[in-house]
């Protein structure tokens, strides 16, 4: 089961015009994408860890020393090659759920997926921060590395 922006509307308790609190989906919508960017943004630029109500855990973006393989160049020419990532002195920026001691029964069956908007560049909007592109221009010396 996957929940998201789109599917989370359903747990909305107040979805009747005449509810005090109403609000219809395409404006729940931005709010949550709104307040999901500020986050976002906040982690990335700073580098701090968020706490999650209810014992849900932390999250995080860290710095892994590694490379990343070329899976584009081994499909084509079945060549073993890895990014170096110069850039960044070779480390990798990863946005982690640090749930060990999160309160969740099954852990092991619970994940955590970054849309792929914040973390690769998104070319229909060049104003929006993402992971990539603030990584390429900043580097990744505020990030505590794993």
């Amino acid at each position: 089961m996957t929940i998201s922006v789109y599917t989370s509307y359903n747990t909305y308790p107040y979805k009747n015009k005449n509810d005090e609190y109403y609000v219809d989906k395409p404006t729940y919508r931005k709010i949550i994408k709104t307040i999901n960017e500020v986050i976002f943004k906040y982690l990335l630029t700073t580098g701090a860890e968020l706490s999650l109500p209810y014992k849900l855990g932390k999250f995080q973006i860290v710095k892994i020393k590694g490379t990343t393989k070329n899976k584009g160049l081994w499909f084509k020419k079945k060549v073993k090659a890895k990014f170096t990532n110069f850039h960044t002195d070779g480390y990798i920026a990863k946005f982690i759920w640090f749930k060990k001691k999160a309160r969740v029964k099954n852990k092991f069956m619970w994940t955590f997926k970054l849309a792929r908007t914040n973390k690769r560049k998104n070319l229909k909007d060049y104003e929006r921060l993402n992971m990539h592109d603030y990584i390429i221009n900043n580097g990744v010396e505020h990030f505590i590395e794993l």
